[in-house]
């Protein structure tokens, strides 16, 4: 998938797909990319509902060993150390209200030094992104790109090529 993105960046760059690639491996050796992958549709796995469940503990220092034992539950696909009336927030899915329960009950509630809980059902995913979006990404490798091609400029006068940028990404020109 990152191969297509990166040959139809270097089209429109008129740059090499290896060009693009180094640009991005640049981005991910500093931290700016830190992964990539696959958004699963979790309705499709038969995972209807998408809750919330704010846990409180008895103690703030509990956190980590009580992380460890939330990370053993595969239907928990976030978890956080937050600040305000909760003290861990997760985010889960389950099959049905059935499941929910059991997660609920038997589950995060059974774990030693969480006191209470809080459940807030998602009824909408209205919107989900990731920073930075992929048009601030692209954008980040255009203007890398905009410097790498204007040292070559300097030294090779490849003026076509770059007016062949600046026509497709009118932004890039300073």
């Amino acid at each position: 998938m990152l191969v297509c993105l990166f040959k139809d960046v270097a089209a429109q760059c008129g740059v090499s797909r290896a060009a693009i690639h180094q640009r991005v491996q640049h981005l991910i050796e500093n931290g700016v990319i830190t992964g990539s992958g696959f958004d699963v549709n979790p309705k499709s796995l038969g995972y209807t509902t998408c809750t919330y469940v704010g846990l409180n503990l008895e103690r703030g220092s509990m956190y980590k060993k009580v992380v460890e034992q939330i990370s053993a539950i595969p239907e928990v696909v976030e978890c956080h150390f937050t600040t305000g009336p909760y003290t861990i927030l997760v985010k889960l899915y389950a099959k049905d209200n059935e499941q929910l329960m059991d997660l609920l009950n038997n589950q995060l509630q059974g774990i030693s030094g969480v006191v209470s809980t809080e459940t807030l059902i998602s009824l909408e995913q209205s919107i989900k992104r990731e920073i930075p979006t992929l048009e601030d990404l692209l954008l980040m490798v255009i203007m890398i790109n905009r410097a790498f091609i204007k040292s070559i400029r300097m030294q090779y006068n490849l003026q076509s090529h770059l007016d062949k940028v600046y026509a497709i990404f009118p932004e890039s020109k300073s």
